[in-house]
């Protein structure tokens, strides 16, 4: 269950990363 836990955090880090690749846009200036 924990080996799922991690995998799933690291899954959601790198959508997060390649969104704001993509936006190219601190995220500090949207907020």
């Amino acid at each position: 269950m924990r080996t799922e836990l991690v995998t799933t955090l690291k899954r959601q880090a790198t959508e997060l990363l390649a969104d704001v690749e993509r936006d190219k846009e601190p995220i500090l200036i949207t907020q």
